[in-house]
């Protein structure tokens, strides 16, 4: 996250706060005008209560917006099949066969596609990219082993 960001997140949760504090200040001093006694306050410790569960539920929402998300990018559905000679992907992928790019760096493969469209997987160490095709909206890439490898293929969100 930016500066300028972070800033006036801080700022907004500052008045959000302030604005929360001093609404229940004014419900509070209302209600005991208006129902004064045992029923003020219970109604008022009630507001409260009800209150300081909205400011921990807005706080929440504040948190969940400072963790880092992945990038907007559209996962992709593919099917794998791993024998002796290699690794074939069939991955479905709409666009044209020119906007569609294949990179093997170390033990991962990146898909992208036409627009946020992405995956990445994560092949044996030893693989190289032998081939690819495209024909009617499905990639068929194909992996070469160079030599047996106990390790699976397993894929990870970004």
């Amino acid at each position: 996250m930016r500066r300028n960001e972070k800033e006036t997140n801080d700022l907004f949760r500052s008045i959000l706060l302030l604005l929360s504090a001093s609404a229940l200040a004014s419900l509070v001093i209302l209600l005991f005008k208006l129902k004064g006694g045992v029923q003020g306050i219970i109604v008022g410790a009630i507001v409260v209560a009800v209150l300081i569960y909205w400011l921990i539920e807005i706080n929440k929402i504040f948190k969940e917006s400072k963790k880092p998300h992945p990038p907007s990018g559209h996962e992709l559905f593919y099917d794998l099949f791993e024998d002796e000679e290699g690794i074939t992907i069939l991955v479905r992928m709409p666009g044209r066969f020119n906007d569609v790019e294949v990179k093997v760096s170390g033990e991962n493969l990146e898909i992208k596609g036409d627009g946020k469209l992405i995956q990445r997987l994560q092949i044996p160490k030893e693989a190289k990219l032998k081939e690819k095709s495209y024909v009617k909206g499905v990639l068929q890439i194909r992996l070469q082993k160079a030599a047996k490898s106990d390790r699976k293929i397993s894929a990870y969100k970004v």
